[in-house]
């Protein structure tokens, strides 16, 4: 069958102590084709263990459900979000030898897995920093000014930084400033 979605992630569906059972809309061949992520209340993404969850649907086109918490656990809070992710290795296990059989499915599968990994990439792209065509160089850092967000001390850790210039090497934010400790 082809591949009839444009994503490879879910969520993030946030928790309301009741809900214990979270859809995708996308195949996922298997366990270690899947992330299961957890944010706390805190916003801190978790990777969980495929010991605390349950998973049904492997390999339906249609999707798979994954049911967390196990064991009677309570369901997860509104402060709270579950994320399904597919994360497919790149690599390429097919091999078709000269002159043996021809299985359609193992090729469809094999293109399948390869359109998995540019959805895997495109959803990275969204969560990237990107910069403009007219660039003529590459991008070597990121600047953050510490003056224009009140830290006035120019020691890391002091303030909130604000990201103001994506031209200039990283290491120039630090610099030690002329009466600075």
């Amino acid at each position: 069958m082809t591949v009839q979605t444009t994503t490879n992630k879910a969520g993030p569906f946030a928790g309301n102590n009741v809900v214990t059972q979270f859809s995708t809309t996308f195949r996922v061949d298997g366990a270690n084709d899947l992330q299961v992520i957890y944010t706390d209340t805190t916003g801190i993404d978790i990777i969980l263990s495929q010991s605390v969850y349950s998973v049904s649907g492997y390999g339906a086109d249609t999707g798979i459900t994954v049911t967390y918490p196990l064991n009677g656990g309570g369901a997860i809070g509104p402060l709270e979000r579950i994320t399904l992710l597919r994360t497919v290795s790149n690599t390429q296990a097919t091999s078709i030898t000269n002159q043996g059989g021809f299985y359609p499915k193992v090729i469809e599968n094999a293109l399948d897995r390869i359109v998995f990994q540019c959805q895997q990439l495109a959803e990275k792209l969204t969560r990237a920093v990107s910069t403009g065509l007219k660039h003529a160089r590459p991008v070597r850092g990121v600047q953050f000014d510490l003056d224009q967000c009140g830290c006035g001390s120019g020691e890391r850790g002091q303030c909130q930084y604000r990201l103001v210039d994506f031209s200039q090497p990283i290491s120039r934010c630090f610099r030690r400033r002329s009466g600075a400790r």
